[in-house]
């Protein structure tokens, strides 16, 4: 089931072992695991896994400060500093 989920939205297989011990709250069976084809999953357990993206997106995750650029701009996908010579530009 949530080996299904994740190969579709391309996350890491681990992934599914977590989401799997987060709903059930024990650790999942290995069949599920050693299965070549994953099954694909309920409609509930689709639900509940959006629910869990919403939340993680919308969850108050304190701001790290080499997220933060000060004293640049953005020009196209670079962003340029004044105080840097290097950055010219193109």
């Amino acid at each position: 089931m949530f080996k299904y989920i994740v190969a579709e939205r391309g996350n890491a297989p681990g992934r599914a072992w977590h989401l799997s011990t987060e709903y059930f709250g024990q650790k999942p069976p290995n069949s599920e695991y050693n299965n070549p084809q994953p099954t694909p999953p309920s409609i509930e357990i689709q639900r509940w896994e959006k629910s869990r993206r919403i939340a993680w997106a919308k969850a108050d995750r304190p701001v790290i400060k080499s997220d933060l650029v000060i004293g640049s701009s953005a020009v196209g996908s670079f962003y340029i500093n004044p105080n840097n010579p290097e950055d010219i530009p193109f």
